[in-house]
């Protein structure tokens, strides 16, 4: 159960470090090109701030998974599960988050750029959101 412990914080680690580098990201192109407009500046920290905002969320439900040793049970039992692992391969959950981060920062970075690419990337995020959802949904069901 440690290992599976030190797994989870490894995660919540990685995600803190990706939230981090996209406000690097857009500090840094703010430095940049001062002459940024404001929709491409407020674009660029609503995206960070949901960022930290999904980072501080999954902290502290890894908190609450770690102080309740039942959670944890029920969580390490899911991960292990043939079902839950179908599931998370049939959907492709790891790679659908690095995806949506990588975009993420893509359209922080455009937004500095163009406003047309930077609304298709929302508007990708967005798609593969519902995506991801609908597919969920699905093989819960199938499975």
């Amino acid at each position: 159960m440690e290992k599976f412990k030190k797994d989870l914080a490894a995660k919540m680690f990685m995600l803190w470090i990706a939230a981090s580098f996209g406000n690097t990201v857009y500090w840094v192109f703010s430095a940049v090109k001062k002459d940024a407009d404001e929709y491409t500046k407020g674009f660029g920290f609503g995206l960070c701030a949901v960022l930290f905002i999904y980072a501080a969320v999954m902290s502290f439900r890894l908190y609450i998974i770690k102080i309740d040793e039942k959670k944890l049970e029920e969580l390490y039992r899911k991960s292990t599960d043939e079902r839950y692992v179908l599931i998370r391969e049939k959907t492709a959950s790891g790679s659908f988050t690095a995806s949506t981060i990588i975009i993420c920062l893509g359209a922080i970075i455009s937004s500095f750029f163009s406003q047309e690419v930077t609304a298709v990337l929302a508007g990708v995020i967005a798609v593969m959101a519902v995506c991801r959802l609908c597919f969920k949904f699905y093989y819960d069901r199938k499975y």
